[in-house]
């Protein structure tokens, strides 16, 4: 018998998703047509009407430019007793924002430190 699956709900922040299209000026058509998907085939997604797949997920992340902290929100990962403390990530989020870098650049800052040595 198989096990059926969860609602995308479960898996993915459909309302951060969202307003996170709606912050780069998208509508669901644009993002549709980036993703190379029918006219509007990304809205099943965003609805939670259907899952994403890894690929596709991935071409959302790029085509939304999405830092590695945000891609973690979006799968719930940064909440209470989770991957990140919600409080960390804001505070190195207003680091970064006093530093002048995105997270992904001092993400990417670190690794080149601690790689080098």
């Amino acid at each position: 018998m198989k096990t059926p699956r969860p609602h995308p709900s479960t898996c993915l922040n459909l309302h951060k998703l969202k307003d996170l299209r709606q912050a780069r000026g998208l509508t669901q058509t644009q993002l549709s047509r980036l993703l190379g998907l029918e006219r509007d085939g990304y809205s099943i997604y965003e609805t939670g009407k259907s899952h994403l797949s890894l690929c596709l997920f991935r071409q959302l992340c790029l085509a939304l430019d999405l830092d590695p902290f945000t891609i973690l929100e979006l799968l719930y990962l940064t909440e209470k007793n989770s991957l990140i403390d919600p409080q960390l990530l804001k505070d190195f989020r207003d680091a970064c924002l006093r530093h002048g870098t995105t997270p992904a650049e001092a993400l990417r800052d670190f690794m080149q430190v601690f790689s080098n040595q």
